[in-house]
């Protein structure tokens, strides 16, 4: 395979980064950090100007730092493409949201658009965005040629370079990482490998934009399933009333075969919420009706309704129907290790929609790293000081991973009893919990209600 081009050889002049989420502000600011003259575009004014301030919508560790330094060297955005003949290189970030199920391609269309009206001969295209396969091909490349009038892979290169970063460290991973690459032909695999090279340690080049696509698919789905294996388990354990966490973490104690995941309260994020569905789709256009990813999506989804029965359960059995009940949940984000602040598809804004619904609830939230506001929008009375987490509470539900709750000291006294922790992730040792006189306990499988 052709690696490089003499013609093209340290050509890159300008990238311009388009969808300004975690996914392409990270890039955006790696790449600036590369010494690469990088402009980012999202439509959203709010997004651009809170990046453009070092304020950016979102929790990555040591992303406001790096704002802040690369104001001084010239990074800016936008909410349309900057005129500047000198950008060579245009990558999608935006987001293909699944709505019933199916892919929406109505931002990706019309970022399609705004690139082909200022596309010139010899630019570099490179789509990270998960989409169904065959997408690029047959609906970005068509795009791109229609509003350009050039011809892809001839007169302007083109690539599907799949995102494998995990938010809360993918400043970090875009540098351990290594980058799938797949080009519509060599030379523009060859063009995106010189853009990668400057920060990834590997390149793993395929042979086609469908392969390149199809592993995105691969990596979340596999994900989503093993989670869904976990989490089914867990379901089972709670008929025999046994610790789902205590039998994974026994069994896979050095066993080299398998790697049984924890199970969890559900499984949100932007990510493992829709690509399961969009590997579903793109089986389905070529005639072949997948189960698992349908039905993992399905077991997972199922989660939280699980959290709040065992709630629900708890002040059926120990409290009256008509007591005022004082429930906090903790971890508002869809994952709590590495921290983030994203809230999209969180399993906790599911669990607080149905407490909500217990009579005479009142909803507290807490998160280390979730803005209070953005709590109180999903419904809940947020807590700043961790010392009011306890304190006059019937119920204490945890909801994510994030490393903080484990340092958290458990002021049982503070609350009113009868009271339940919900440990979904097994925060605090259970022994220290279970022996406390009037205080229940329930995780993943195991309770004590």
């Amino acid at each position: 395979m052709q690696t490089t081009s003499s013609k093209f050889k340290n050509k890159q002049k300008s990238v311009c980064v388009l969808g300004l989420g975690y996914v392409g502000l990270t890039l955006a600011i790696t790449r600036k950090e590369c010494g690469v003259s990088v402009y980012g575009v999202d439509v959203n004014h709010a997004v651009v100007s809170g990046i453009n301030t070092a304020h950016p919508h979102f929790y990555e560790k040591g992303l406001v730092g790096l704002l802040r330094e690369h104001r001084k060297t010239g990074f800016a955005c936008f909410q349309k493409i900057p005129i500047d003949k000198n950008i060579d290189t245009y990558i999608i970030a935006v987001g293909t949201a699944v709505r019933h199920r199916k892919p929406d391609f109505r931002d990706l269309r019309s970022t399609c658009e705004n690139i082909g009206a200022v596309l010139k001969e010899d630019d570099v295209v490179i789509l990270r965005s998960t989409v169904p396969v065959g997408s690029t091909r047959n609906f970005v490349v068509k795009i791109l040629q229609k509003k350009s009038g050039l011809s892809a892979g001839k007169d302007f290169s083109i690539v599907f370079a799949p995102e494998r970063t995990v938010e809360g460290n993918a400043l970090a991973e875009l540098r351990t990482l290594p980058q799938i690459i797949g080009g519509i032909n060599e030379l523009s695999t060859a063009r995106a490998k010189e853009i990668f090279d400057l920060f990834v340690p590997k390149i793993v080049a395929v042979d086609s934009l469908e392969e390149a696509e199809m592993i995105k698919l691969l990596n979340n789905s596999y994900r989503d399933f093993s989670f869904a294996f976990a989490n089914e388990f867990a379901l089972v354990c709670d008929a025999f009333n046994l610790d789902a966490g205590k039998i994974i973490h026994m069994a896979n104690h050095e066993y080299p075969r398998d790697r049984i995941p924890l199970p969890s309260p559900g499984v949100g994020g932007y990510c493992l919420t829709k690509d399961p569905y969009i590997l579903h789709f793109s089986a389905k256009r070529k005639g072949y009706t997948m189960k698992l990813p349908s039905l993992a999506r399905s077991i997972n989804e199922k989660m939280p309704e699980y959290v709040y029965r065992q709630v629900l359960k708890f002040f059926n059995t120990h409290h009256s129907k008509d007591s005022l009940k004082h429930i906090a949940v903790l971890g508002f984000a869809y994952k709590g290790n590495p921290p983030t602040s994203d809230t999209r598809f969180s399993p906790t804004i599911d669990v607080v929609n149905l407490l909500r619904g217990i009579p005479h609830a009142r909803i507290y939230g807490h998160d280390f790293v979730v803005p209070r506001n953005i709590i109180a929008n999903h419904g809940a009375e947020p807590l700043e000081d961790t010392r009011d987490i306890f304190k006059g509470k019937q119920a204490i539900v945890i909801m994510n991973n994030h490393p903080r709750y484990k340092k958290l000291k458990i002021s049982h006294q503070f609350m009113k009893k009868p009271a339940l922790i919900f440990d979904a992730w097994s925060t605090f040792p259970k022994e220290n919990i279970i022996n406390k006189k009037g205080l229940h306990y329930s995780n993943l499988g195991h309770d004590t209600i």
